[in-house]
């Protein structure tokens, strides 16, 4: 399951992984990317977080979705935990929505050959 706000009509989770699809407009280029993201996480230069947590007889609620480099240059080492902050903060909100307003709907994901 994932969250989905059907008052405002997001589901954050489905939004990030559906940027990874692949389209018939793709370049090969773009292909190649999004296949080396969703195929090879651990090849990546950026980390996918997906935070989540369990609900009732053992379901998973995803909650939000976003990428963190993998690295903490000093430059930068603020505008990632700023990043990081910024998607715990919407996960909470996430979190709280679904216990209130058990917004969430069955998550599938599509197998394009």
């Amino acid at each position: 399951m994932h969250y989905h706000n059907t008052h405002l009509r997001i589901s954050p989770v489905k939004q990030f992984l559906e940027k990874y699809t692949i389209s018939s407009s793709d370049t090969k280029k773009q292909r190649a990317h999004k296949l080396k993201v969703i195929a090879f996480i651990k090849d990546s230069s950026n980390l996918i977080r997906i935070l989540y947590f369990s609900y009732h007889q053992g379901v998973l609620v995803l909650l939000h979705a976003f990428e963190k480099p993998d690295y903490y240059e000093k430059a930068k080492k603020k505008k990632v935990e700023r990043v990081i902050s910024i998607a715990l903060e919407q996960a909470y909100n996430n979190y709280k929505d679904f216990f209130t307003y058990k917004y969430y709907e069955p998550y599938q994901i599509q197998v394009t050959p």
